[in-house]
């Protein structure tokens, strides 16, 4: 997690934008608030229709449009698509 949030920053700053995070802090502010499902695995879990595009696919064409690498961002979208496609919750 802490190396795709790393992906994402670059992109971010690639494009003018610097969320000034640190992901190990983030990581471990995380962990403070103890144990809690994202919404998307919720709406995993409730067999909704997942936003992977608006949270991934999109990241990714920002990355390749800004020549910026995101090989972590990538294997994840690419795991989350299929599990999503082999429970319908993707097309």
């Amino acid at each position: 997690m802490v190396e795709i949030m790393r992906e994402v920053l670059a992109i971010g700053r690639a494009v003018g934008v610097d969320a000034n995070i640190v992901p190990e802090a983030r990581i471990d502010t995380a962990r403070v608030l103890g144990p809690f499902k994202t919404s998307m695995l919720q709406d995993l879990e409730a067999g909704k229709r997942l936003e992977i595009d608006g949270l991934l696919a999109g990241t990714l064409e920002i990355a390749r449009k800004a020549g910026v690498r995101a090989p972590f961002t990538e294997s994840l979208f690419g795991l989350i698509r299929a599990r999503a496609q082999s429970t319908g919750q993707y097309r």
